[in-house]
């Protein structure tokens, strides 16, 4: 394991509560009314595959910024619509993980450090669903009963409980100069990226390895398709792929039982820790937490991350995982090299 430093005892001191439920262009950072919100690095709306695309003009569609497709389109490429990259205003989502201003957010603040984050509500077990790149009446309507009915209910639930505790906040450890640990890990359609605490805001993006897994009955592998996701920050913090032999019942879609223990002994090999408070009751041990790009680029393994499986049409249509591409890593371990050097100044924030 590597040896734990700042950004990784940031990572464990953070105390993140769930405070509120809040309309996302009232909660969010820069969020505006015509601003459509979308997983993975910065990227262009026309460089996104198709499936993130019709997502994102789905969320335009519904918000009311456009009557048909074709003029959502229009008025993306005229830039009458703007599409950023959630992370940088402080939100994750799944899979296309699109966020428009009326759609309601989590809202978790963590008073430690003070930081806050904001995610999506979970859309429901649907094959349709927007962050699948479908956007139809039955979207609509569940996006609707989400924004209308559902969201204030939690909004109500949570105010009243004072808050509810969570525990995950990567922002927390981000910005610790020198510091190699990876403090976001995301995609789009196109591309996987990494930040690191101590290089500032720069992603590290390579091309997207394939999916493994187990595709839903009458689908194989010809039509599945990336769809984009940001529920990899899980990772980052022990979660997700870390936690993998917690949840068996996941086995037919990872690879099976052994595979997946196979793979947990590799992760504790570049990761700071074990985490103290996700134990994995079937091994006894604490999940890896805390990966360090100079560890990975050292022992040539990569964090596995659990996702969905898109259809390249939209809907999902299976799950499975995928190991990250080791090319980030490499450029990123490189990069903090350089910043050792005096190469590179990384964030004009650092934490120090």
């Amino acid at each position: 394991m590597a040896s734990p430093d700042r950004a990784y005892e940031r990572l464990l001191e953070a105390d993140p509560v769930w405070v509120d439920v809040r309309r996302a262009g009232d909660a969010i950072p820069g969020m505006t009314s015509s601003m459509i919100l979308t997983s993975g690095p910065p990227a262009s709306f026309l460089s996104l595959a198709a499936g993130q695309q019709q997502a994102i003009v789905g969320g335009a569609l519904f918000e009311g910024l456009a009557g048909t497709p074709a003029e959502a389109r229009e008025a993306i490429e005229a830039g009458e619509i703007t599409v950023e990259s959630s992370h940088h205003h402080g939100t994750v989502g799944s899979m296309a993980g699109v966020c428009t201003a009326s759609m309601p957010v989590l809202v978790v603040e963590n008073a430690v450090h003070g930081t806050t984050g904001h995610a999506l509500l979970y859309e429901g077990p649907y094959r349709e669903r927007l962050t699948y790149g479908v956007f139809n009446q039955f979207v609509r309507d569940t996006l609707t009963g989400i924004r209308d009915v559902i969201g204030p209910a939690l909004a109500r639930v949570v105010r009243q409980a004072g808050g509810v505790r969570s525990k995950a906040s990567a922002d927390a450890a981000h910005g610790v100069h020198g510091s190699g640990l990876v403090t976001a890990m995301a995609q789009s359609s196109t591309e996987f990226g990494v930040r690191v605490s101590g290089l500032g805001e720069r992603w590290f993006t390579s091309a997207l390895p394939p999916v493994q897994g187990k595709y839903f009955d009458g689908f194989g592998p010809d039509d599945g398709a990336h769809l984009g996701g940001e529920s990899m920050i899980n990772e980052t913090v022990g979660l997700g792929g870390c936690a993998a032999p917690a949840a068996f019942a996941l086995a037919s879609y990872l690879g099976g039982a052994d595979a997946m223990l196979e793979r947990q002994e590799r992760l504790y090999s570049i990761a700071f820790a074990e985490h103290s408070d996700f134990v994995i009751p079937f091994t006894g041990r604490g999940t890896p937490t805390g990966f360090d790009v100079r560890s990975i680029a050292e022992q040539r393994v990569t964090p596995v991350i659990h996702t969905g499986i898109a259809h390249r049409d939209g809907g999902q249509i299976g799950a499975g995982y995928f190991e990250a591409p080791i090319s980030v890593f490499d450029e990123a371990a490189s990069a903090l090299a350089m910043g050792s050097a005096g190469k590179y100044s990384g964030s004009k924030e650092d934490r120090k």
